[in-house]
Order: structure tokens, then sequence, then C-alpha cells
């Protein structure tokens, strides 16, 4: 089925959403979609390169208040609010930014938008288009779905009453948690939050909240493009939002491994393999921007170095990022290589074992290079807990708490996947062969909703999504 549509694509400002939806870019392509990209100018080059158009534009409607407190500090922003000088610069800035979107859609002029769910609240200000919008999540379904806990919960759902309770309650807990956190903004913003400011100036739109969700600010009416494949997911019943899961994972980049100590320690690796030595190579890392959390890498790093020394038969490899001082991390055994970056997706498919943080795109290349995990989450906020807890659930490899860990139980972890690699091998084969099948059923059904809906242009919004 081709779409022959121009889509819209407005990508949340950050790698990992932009390499996300250049990949959804380039199955909607080939099947008749004119696809331009929206946002900033540093990313222009890397969408221009993939063969698409870029429309220059600011990703905000409006400088966001977390922003304007990080710049100006909380007494002069709640000053600020106080005296309504605030409010007055987010409309007069709204008013021209608004304008260059309307010269945007005029110039493109879109049969569909798909929009990031990282900020869908922008829906709010596209409805006045009346052109039709998905939200493009580059994460797990952040959905209540019933036996299903919030993405950043360990736990692994078994279909029992006991599991269902807790479940209930991590969803409660959850949302105790956002709840606060919405007062909080609210004494802080004095009532102005970026929500609540959005809506002021956009008080037209008739799309609404979604409220049973665990991350982010949803829109109800929108459906949902999840770039995660469905067969990693936990089991789910219906969702309140209908949600398309796109597992294709693709690498936008095509680096090759050109450092010599890298190509030196696997061209040995290889040849001790090949005269029949049990040699094993462990890869960690815990993913690029190690920097946002450093204290709590350098205290996992020096846990690995310690680990590596406790293993001279084993070979290890660890990627700090390149923000991460490397002058930090010394008396490194002759086993343990560091590096600043590395190509990991081809590294990967010369690696017995990788140790990671848990993020969707690794875990994704896991599974493709067919490399069992030992999953340290990191950030406790966002979907890492349960991406591990998928690892596990799948039986893909083993979790672990990033916080408590020891040299000890990081050998212990290690040995358990060692012992079960054969096992955790086959397992990564079955998750390749189902992701890839739930993916043609997934694709097909993406491509029905984008027919369906950009063939519906009735000039009004909520019917492009009666379509069920």
């Amino acid at each position: 089925m081709n779409v022959k549509s121009t889509i819209l694509i407005d990508p949340f400002p950050a790698t990992g959403h932009i390499n996300a939806c250049i990949t959804l870019a380039r199955f909607l392509a080939p099947r008749g979609g004119h696809i331009w990209f929206s946002g900033l100018q540093n990313f222009r080059n890397i969408i221009r390169n993939e063969g698409f158009d870029y429309y220059i534009i600011p990703s905000f409607l409006f400088t966001t208040a977390r922003i304007e407190i990080e710049e100006k500090g909380r007494l002069k922003f709640i000053m600020e609010n106080i005296g309504g000088s605030r409010f007055k610069r987010i409309q007069k800035k709204f008013k021209k930014t608004a304008s260059d979107y309307d010269r945007m859609i005029d110039s493109v002029k879109p049969d569909l938008i798909l929009l990031d769910d990282h900020y869908a609240q922008k829906a709010f200000y596209y409805s006045k288009y009346q052109i039709p919008i998905i939200a493009v999540q580059t994460m797990l379904p952040p959905l209540k779905s019933k036996g299903v806990p919030p993405f950043q919960s360990k736990h692994i759902p078994t279909n029992n009453k006991l599991s269902h309770s807790f479940t209930e309650w991590l969803w409660k807990k959850n949302m105790v948690g956002r709840t606060l956190k919405k007062l909080k903004n609210n004494v802080l913003t004095l009532g102005q939050t970026d929500l609540s400011v959005l809506r002021s100036l956009c008080p037209d739109s008739e799309l609404t909240i979604q409220k049973e969700r665990c991350f982010g600010v949803g829109i109800r009416e929108l459906p949902m493009i999840s770039t995660s494949p469905k067969a990693f997911d936990f089991p789910r019943s219906m969702m309140n939002t209908e949600v398309f899961y796109f597992g294709k994972h693709e690498n936008s980049s095509f680096e090759k491994i050109e450092d010599r100590r890298l190509l030196d320690l696997l061209k040995k690796v290889q040849e001790q393999k090949n005269l029949g030595q049990d040699k094993m190579l462990i890869y960690c890392s815990l993913g690029t921007l190690t920097q946002i959390r450093e204290k709590i890498c350098r205290k996992f790093f020096r846990k690995i170095i310690i680990t590596a020394k406790n293993h001279p038969a084993i070979e290890f490899i660890l990627s700090i990022g390149e923000h991460f001082d490397i002058n930090d991390l010394s008396d490194t055994p002759e086993n343990l290589r560091i590096f600043s970056l590395v190509p990991q997706k081809q590294l990967l498919e010369n690696v017995d074992i990788m140790i990671t943080a848990g993020g969707l795109n690794s875990i994704r290349e896991c599974i493709d290079a067919e490399v069992p995990m030992i999953v340290y989450p990191m950030n406790k906020k966002a979907d890492q807990p349960g991406n591990g807890a998928r690892v596990a659930f799948h039986n893909l490899g083993v979790t672990g708490n990033i916080r408590t860990a020891s040299p000890r139980s990081v050998s212990r972890k290690i040995g358990s996947v060692l012992d079960g690699m054969e096992r955790f091998r086959r397992s990564l084969r079955r998750m390749k062969q189902k992701i890839r099948e739930s993916n043609r059923t997934e694709e097909k059904k993406i491509l029905e909703l984008i027919f369906q809906l950009t063939g519906k242009r009735t000039g009004n919004l909520k019917a492009h999504y009666e379509i069920h």
C-alpha cells in the first residue's frame, strides 16, 4: 500500500529521537511519502544527507519554564511571573514563532504531521491547521494497560492476582508522583506552567490531555506510533489510545572500526577462538551521555575495572562517552581497554556479552547481533528499568542494580550469563524472528492508518481520528 502523502515529521531535537524518526521516514518514503522534517539548523545536514527535505524552524513555540529557570534562576523567574512580564514575553515570542509555523505549513502543505510524543502538547497549536496528527513515541508506550507496570518499574508481571495488585499499586504510586510534580510546577510557575500557557494561547483547540500514562504529557485523541518492537513489549490488552509499533531498526550512520587498538584486540580474540580457545569478550557502555550522571558512572566504571582484574582470562572493552574524563579511571589491567566512543553496532558483531544501561537502541542492536545482555538501568525516571525487565522476561539476559552493584555481584551476573549462554542466544534468535514477523503486521497497520487519515480531509480534526 502506498501512502501518497506529504508528511511533516516534527522530532524532538535530540539525536536518539532524530535517528528513530529517520528510520520511520526511510520506511515511508519508498511507499509514496514525500517527507519533510522540521527543526533546528544543527540537524539540517543530517536530514538532507538522508535525502529528505528540511524546514528550519524553532522546535519550541516559546521558551520553556525549565530553560528559563536554568538561565535566570528561580528568584528572577518567580518575580517575572508575579509582574506579568514573563507571559507578555511569551506572547510576543509565540506570535512570531506562530507566523513562522504558518509559513512552514503554507510552504510544505502537509497531509499529515508526525509529532514527537516528547512534546505532544504542540498538537494544541497544530490542531488549528485541521491536519491529522500522529504522535511518535521513541520509547515503549507510556500508556496504562491492565497488568503492565509503568515503564519506570523493573517489575516483571505475571498472570496472577498478586502481580496485578502490585502493578496497580505501581501505577498509583506513579500517578501520585506525577501529581506532586505537577503541583510543584504550579507553585514554582504561579500557575503559568508550559501546558497552561500553551492552552491559553490555543483556546480554540478541542484536544484533551491523556491522563493514564506514566511519562510525559500526551493527547488523548492522537493515535501513537511507538518505535519499539511489539514482540519486545510485555503482552498488553487494549490501551486507551490506538498504538502501532514500528519495530524496524536501522543504523543511521555507517561507521567502521578504525581504531588500531580496537582492531588489534578483535583480531587477537578471533585468532584465539579460531584455535579453539574459550576466549570471551565483554563490552560495557552506559551510553554516550555519561556526563549527565557522572558520579554514578564513575563508580560503576571503577567496579568494572576491578571485575576485569578478577577475570584476567576475559577481555573487556569499556566505552565511557566522549565527555567523560578518561583520567578519572586509572590502574587498569591489561585485559581492559578504555575508549571514549566505539562504533557499537559494528563492535557487537564481535562481542559475547554487553553490559548496558538499558537504552532501547542498545538493546535492539544486541538482539540483532544475538548478544546476551547484563542490564544495569541508570535512569529511573524513563524506560530503562522497564527495558531491563523485558530483557529478563524474554530471557535475553539478566538485570542488576547499578547503585548497589559490587565487583563480586557483577562477576556473578557475568557467570550466570556464561552458564546460560546457549539458552540466551536461542532466545535472542527467537526474538529476532518474532520482531520480523510482528514488524510485517504492524507496518501494514501503520500504512493503513496513514492512508485513512490522509484520505479524510474533511476540515473537522476530530473526524480524522474516527477510523475504527
